[in-house]
């Protein structure tokens, strides 16, 4: 009677750490992970995210690893931990969307305005690009000093 007890017990102790093992390892390659920054033409402060396929790569296994976690019934331990992570990767996840469609619409808009003729010739847009130009940059300076994805 004992024996099969015991034997249920150890058998849900091992898969509860089995998925915490999962999520540690999940949390462990975010903590590791990067942007990979390139310096925008010749320029020595201005700086684009390069590649991004390791990160998405990286996303979609975690994304996997976090529904295979929360499909699991020996969950119930760490459900808030991995649904706070479940969060954190649906967050980056628009988050990167967003932020390669700034950038795209960034390094467009930055070929046109530096022109000095359309300046000229749409003086009110140049001065709002000047200030998204400013923030675009310091965010980017911001994203080199502290690269962690």
């Amino acid at each position: 009677q004992w024996a099969e007890q015991i034997a249920d017990i150890a058998g849900q102790a091992t898969n509860e750490a089995t998925l915490e093992g999962m999520l540690r390892k999940v949390v462990t390659l975010w903590d590791a992970m990067e942007f990979v920054l390139l310096p925008h033409k010749d320029s020595r402060d201005t700086w684009v995210i390069g590649g991004v396929e390791d990160i998405v790569s990286l996303l979609e296994d975690s994304n996997v690893t976090v529904s295979t976690i929360l499909g699991s019934r020996y969950v119930g331990p760490i459900q808030a931990g991995v649904d706070e992570w479940a969060e954190k990767l649906h967050l980056f996840s628009q988050v990167l969307d967003e932020w390669m469609v700034c950038q795209r619409n960034w390094l467009y808009l930055e070929n046109i305005f530096s022109a000095p003729d359309i300046q000229r010739q749409l003086p009110n847009e140049a001065t709002l690009f000047t200030q998204v130009d400013k923030s675009w940059r310091d965010l980017m300076r911001r994203t080199r000093a502290n690269p962690q994805a």
